[in-house]
């Protein structure tokens, strides 16, 4: 008999992956993301609407037909989530410290889908550290953009211009030389929800990361298009 793939995680941290897959998701239903299971931690990849890569990781266990690096559709992983946890689509937040001794066990299977974003992801060695601080300089610079792309965006007529002009703001440096759109994203998924954590700033090669307690977001100088969406649509 096929041993099913089954990955497990505390009840907490299933609650943290079901709110970062509903935020994907609302940016959009057809997303995907990467899943790298490994002995006592599962890695999380996804692609934020912002020309980055976000990163989460949970304590998590696995078993030996769980699959070492897949890509799979957000909407079925957190259908398979939400099974798993006995939660409906309209599951309530665990309380922080409840239940923590319950785990979820879901599964993770291979799949047809993909994402040439995901495609190449950042490395794991090499980085230098360039910079710390408090997360609130961080969201202080997404402010000041978020302000100066409304301002400049009221006297955009076409659609094409608004995004050449979201290109232009949020590919500029911020908070420790980072390209903003890197704050934006780290802000929109809630890693900077505590203005008073530490973060950090890391470059290595032609990537830039930033770090907090909660997560990590990359870009990666090379590339291409961007892919921004407005600020209208990405909140």
């Amino acid at each position: 008999m096929t041993a099913v793939p089954l990955v497990s995680v505390a009840r907490p941290d299933a609650t943290f992956l079901l709110a970062q897959l509903d935020k994907l998701a609302g940016w959009d239903p057809r997303a995907v993301v990467r899943l790298q299971p490994r002995a006592s931690a599962l890695g999380v990849f996804s692609a934020p609407p912002l020309g980055c890569i976000a990163f989460v990781a949970v304590p998590a266990a696995r078993n030996d037909a769980a699959p070492d690096d897949v890509m799979v559709g957000v909407d079925d992983l957190r259908a398979e989530l939400r099974a798993a946890a006995g939660l409906s689509p309209g599951w309530p937040p665990v309380p922080a410290g409840s239940q923590a001794e319950d785990t979820v066990a879901f599964e993770i299977r291979p799949t047809q889908v993909s994402s040439p974003k995901l495609a190449l992801l950042p490395p794991r060695a090499g980085w230098s550290a360039t910079s710390a601080g408090p997360a609130a300089s961080a969201l202080a610079d997404v402010a000041e953009a978020v302000d100066e792309f409304r301002a400049a965006s009221a006297l955009v007529a076409d659609d094409a211009a608004r995004q050449d002009l979201a290109e232009r703001i949020w590919g500029r440096p911020g908070w420790a030389e980072l390209p903003r759109r890197i704050l934006h994203a780290a802000a929109l998924l809630g890693f900077l929800a505590d203005p008073g954590v530490t973060v950090h700033a890391a470059v290595a090669g032609s990537w830039q990361r930033l770090g907090t307690p909660a997560g990590q977001v990359f870009a990666h100088s090379a590339g291409s298009s961007l892919g921004l969406l407005s600020l209208s649509t990405v909140r």
